[in-house]
């Protein structure tokens, strides 16, 4: 059993393309592996979905110690305050169209898709297990936000991610550019 997850986990790192095949038995040893750890290791599953939940890191990347300073909210909370984000960004952004029509935004099931010509697409969207919302950018790169003190702040260079996008949609557009009802 955890042969095959070693050999997928191993497959995938030498950046080779993985096959259907792989794909399933990855799965199926997954479920295994699941299936034993809850039913016969006797896990509680309110205890597991408890462990599950809980951030694994204390360090960002350049050694900071991240402990307290990251929002501590529940899964509904974030669900809340990530919609909310990304649907008051979305309609922001469609404000925006009417007055310059090359922008082009779609939100759909939380996956926030921006058609920024001369940059390029953008995607924005949510990543419960991490509680953070991770963004694609055609000009900066990917980027992962964390809520810190209600603001949605990368941990690599604590930008925000309503001024990086401000920044570069006034750079695509050759305007000062701001977001009006944005309060992340």
């Amino acid at each position: 059993m955890f042969r095959s997850l070693i050999k997928v986990s191993s497959f995938r790192s030498s950046k080779h393309l993985i096959n259907s095949k792989s794909i399933k038995n990855f799965s199926h040893t997954f479920q295994i592996f699941n299936y034993n750890l809850i039913y016969r290791k006797n896990i509680n599953h309110e205890n597991l979905s408890k462990n599950i939940s809980k951030r694994f890191y204390s360090v960002s990347t350049q050694g900071e110690n991240l402990e307290g300073k990251i929002d501590k909210i529940s899964d509904l909370e974030y669900n809340n305050i990530s919609n909310e984000y990304l649907d008051n960004l979305a309609e922001s952004l469609e404000d925006l169209n009417e007055e310059y029509e090359q922008v082009d935004a779609e939100l759909s099931h939380g996956v926030l898709t921006l058609h920024l010509p001369p940059h390029g697409t953008y995607v924005i969207n949510k990543q419960p297990p991490n509680k953070q919302i991770w963004l694609s950018s055609p000009v900066s790169g990917p980027k992962r936000y964390d809520l810190i003190e209600g603001k949605w702040i990368t941990l690599r260079d604590g930008t925000a991610l309503t001024d990086l996008l401000e920044n570069e949609i006034s750079s695509a557009l050759n305007i000062e550019y701001k977001f009006k009802d944005l309060n992340n």
